[in-house]
This record gives C-alpha cells, sequence and structure tokens, in this order.
C-alpha cells in the first residue's frame, strides 16, 4: 500500500569510488573538461528520506549552513530537526545525485547541495495524496520568502509514482497543478518511469500533455550497448493529447538504472535496480546545466537532455528508450552556448490560413525537431547562429527558411 518506488533492494555494501552509471553518462568529463561540477546547484529530492549523517551527504546538506526548516520537510514525524531515512531508497537516490565522500565519488553532480522530503515513506491514502501536494508548495518556496530564490531547488527527483495495484486510475492528474506551479518557480521536476515493462508507465510520469511534462526516465544496463532494463515501464502513454498522439511516447530519456551502486543509511553502500535508479542521473545532469547556466528555462534544459542523447532502440524517439541514452557531457556543453527562440505559426494559406497542428519544425544542423500546437503555434530555442529551418507536414510540400537567431531575444518565422 505504499506509493511504489523503482527499487529492487540492495545486494551487497561495499567503498565503490566512482560509479560507472556515472562515467556512462559522461558525467566525468563534464567535471574534467568543461570544469563543471554542480556547484551553485540546488538538488531536491521527494523520496522516503536522507541519512543527512552519510559520510558521502553530509557536506552537500543545505541545512549545514541554513535554516533547516527550508532544507528539510518533515511529513511523517520520523525527526522534524534533522535528515532521516528508514527505508534507504532516498538516500540512494540522492547519492546518485550529488554523493560525494573521499574515495567515493558517486553523484553525478558532486558540486550539488541537496534538500528533501521525505512524503514517499508512507501508505497510500488520501494524507499521502495531501502531503504530495504540501512538498511541491515546499519545494517552490522552500523559506516561505517568494523575494529569495536561493532556497528553491534546479531540479526535484519523483523516484515513485501510483498505478492502479494502489487504487488510483490511470493518468491520475491529482497532482498535475502543483507540478506545474513548481516549474513556473523555475524548478526541473524529473519522474522515474516505472518497472512494469510493457504494461506502461506509472502516473504522474505518464501525462503527456506536453513534450515536456511530466519528464520521464527509463532504466538500462550501465555498460555498453546501454540494453534498456527488462523492468524498465515502456511507452506509449494511455492519456495522450487526443490532437497529437506523438506525445505518447514514453519515455523521454534512458539512464542506468540495473544494479547501480549508491549510498545507503548507517554510512554503507549498496545496489538497487530500478528506474528509482535511473532517474536521479537525469536529475543530476540537470543539476550540470543548472550550474553552467544557472537562469535556463526549465522547458529548455528539457529539451537540451532530449535532443543530446545518444539514440539507440528504433531511429529516432521510441517508446523503449525515449530520445536515447542521456549524455551529460553534450547537454552540458550546449547549455554553455547563448540560446535565442525561435517562434511562429504554421497555416494552411490555400485555405482561410487555417492552423495546421501536429506539422513539425526542423533544424537539420542541430538535430532539433518542434512539433506545431493545435492552434498552428510553435516555438523553441536554439545558440545563436544561422540556421536553415524546415517545416514539414504530410501531404504538404516542406517550406524551408533561413532564420538568424540571436542569444536572449526572439525571432518570429511564419
Amino acid at each position: 500500500d505504499y506509493p511504489a518506488r523503482e527499487d529492487g533492494g540492495e545486494l551487497d555494501t561495499r567503498g565503490i569510488g566512482t560509479a560507472p552509471g556515472i562515467e556512462a553518462v559522461r558525467a566525468r568529463e563534464v567535471w574534467e573538461q568543461l570544469g563543471i561540477d554542480g556547484t551553485g546547484a540546488l538538488i531536491g529530492s521527494l523520496d522516503t528520506g536522507v541519512d543527512g549523517s552519510h559520510p558521502a551527504l553530509a557536506s552537500r546538506y543545505r541545512g549545514m549552513t541554513e535554516p533547516a526548516s527550508e532544507c528539510w520537510l518533515d511529513v511523517i514525524g520520523s525527526d522534524p530537526s534533522f535528515p532521516s531515512d528508514f527505508n534507504s531508497h532516498g538516500t540512494h537516490t540522492v547519492g546518485t545525485m550529488c554523493g560525494l565522500a573521499p574515495d567515493d565519488t558517486i553523484g553525478v553532480a558532486p558540486g550539488a547541495m541537496w534538500i528533501a522530503c521525505n512524503a514517499i515513506d508512507q501508505g497510500v491514502n488520501p494524507g499521502f495524496d495531501q502531503d504530495i501536494i504540501d512538498a511541491f508548495q515546499w519545494f517552490a518556496d522552500p523559506d516561505g520568502d517568494p523575494g529569495t530564490i536561493d532556497d528553491v531547488p534546479d531540479v526535484v527527483q519523483n523516484s515513485w509514482g501510483v498505478m492502479e495495484g494502489l487504487g488510483y486510475p490511470d493518468c491520475y492528474d491529482y497532482w498535475w497543478s502543483v507540478i506545474d506551479n513548481c516549474e513556473a518557480a523555475g524548478v526541473v521536476v524529473t519522474w522515474s518511469a516505472g518497472n512494469e515493462g510493457s504494461d506502461g508507465l506509472r502516473s504522474p510520469a505518464d501525462r503527456a500533455t506536453t513534450f515536456y511534462n511530466c519528464f520521464s526516465v527509463g532504466s538500462t544496463i550501465h555498460s555498453p550497448p546501454y540494453t534498456i532494463s527488462s523492468f524498465s515501464s515502456r511507452g506509449p502513454s494511455t492519456c495522450p493529447d487526443s490532437i497529437n498522439p506523438d506525445l505518447a511516447i514514453k519515455p523521454e530519456v534512458s539512464a542506468p538504472g540495473s544494479d547501480n551502486n549508491s549510498t545507503v543509511p548507517g554510512g554503507g553502500y549498496g545496489y538497487k535496480s530500478g528506474t528509482s535508479m535511473s532517474g536521479p542521473h537525469v536529475a543530476g545532469v540537470a543539476a550540470l546545466i543548472r550550474s553552467a547556466a544557472p537562469d535556463m528555462p526549465v522547458d529548455l534544459v528539457k529539451q537540451i537532455i532530449m535532443q543530446t542523447c545518444v539514440d539507440l532502440g528504433a531511429t529516432g524517439e521510441d517508446n523503449t528508450y525515449g530520445h536515447g541514452f542521456v549524455d551529460a557531457y553534450e547537454a552540458v556543453l550546449q547549455a554553455m552556448e547563448g540560446f535565442g527562440t525561435i517562434e511562429g505559426t504554421v497555416t494552411n494559406g490555400s485555405f482561410g490560413d487555417l492552423p495546421l497542428g501536429g506539422a513539425k519544425i526542423e533544424i537539420p544542423e542541430r538535430g532539433y525537431i518542434w512539433t506545431v500546437a493545435a492552434d498552428g503555434s510553435y516555438s523553441g530555442m536554439a545558440p545563436e547562429g544561422e540556421y536553415l529551418v524546415l517545416c514539414t507536414l504530410d501531404g504538404f510540400e516542406t517550406q524551408q527558411a533561413t532564420v538568424q537567431v540571436l542569444e536572449d531575444q526572439v525571432v518570429v518565422q511564419d
């Protein structure tokens, strides 16, 4: 009766050096070649809690220098003054995001700090449903002062989900508004897809109202060729937008989730498997991006992560790997470029300028593809430069235009 976590249990404990999944997503290259390790970024964990005394996590806890009330939200009555974890799940996921200790660099963004809420360490019930709302409200403004932003996390990872077996319907939308409002405050919200394989994704990860929410992560093994984990939930989503079925393709991306070694309570390390373990890798990449580009908009962070993935499985986005295997180095490298916006409308000029929802806008040079909304509008961001932009739709002749993108400016191309 607990909200479903995506771990398969510990195998053993030992010191681990640099975890293989961290190497696989190219995080080390980001630290060593680009000089970005997550410093300045803040990670949020909505999970079972965290062992705040763990040697690999204690120095990363923001509450060491700031009031506990804005760094730790205890909704289950474990310890309101200091982070704890009676399950081990949350400690494991935070370790993958930002863990760092002598001889152990297990986090994608070891320079980042963390805050946490333990709302997942309880059974599902109306109280749990409300606790999730309270958690997102807190993450949007942990210190309760809308005039400050250093307390607001850059990313919040959610290694949990609900489904029919817990009494929830597919496409459960109860938390959608608070998720959207948290992202409106600047927080990138990421989700583990689930461990149901071909039976589909859990909620809220199955949401498919835009290409960016809810941003779900599938699981692979942590060594080449990064084969999809047998348990990793696959799309399509059962709740696509009626206008654009392409939105139903899930997950968004994939990352290592099988046999990941990370922190467990009591100062040790242990193995766990699940999309719970893959999601934190992607949350860590989001923290690296925000470390390199602190003001980058939420959807652009997600766009960069998707468009820099290594394509696996069927060519292009698919319902097994999504856009592919996350590549931290290429993502952060791209985030360090100056971006501008291309926007406009796509219409059928022969028939009263009717909007052509579902058309594609493509920048072949960058590999960017944006889908036009039902009202004919589109918007996307690209690094500063001159590009050939294509507009395509089945049954219509392809159109093209040369567009000059300028940093922090908007160019309109209808």
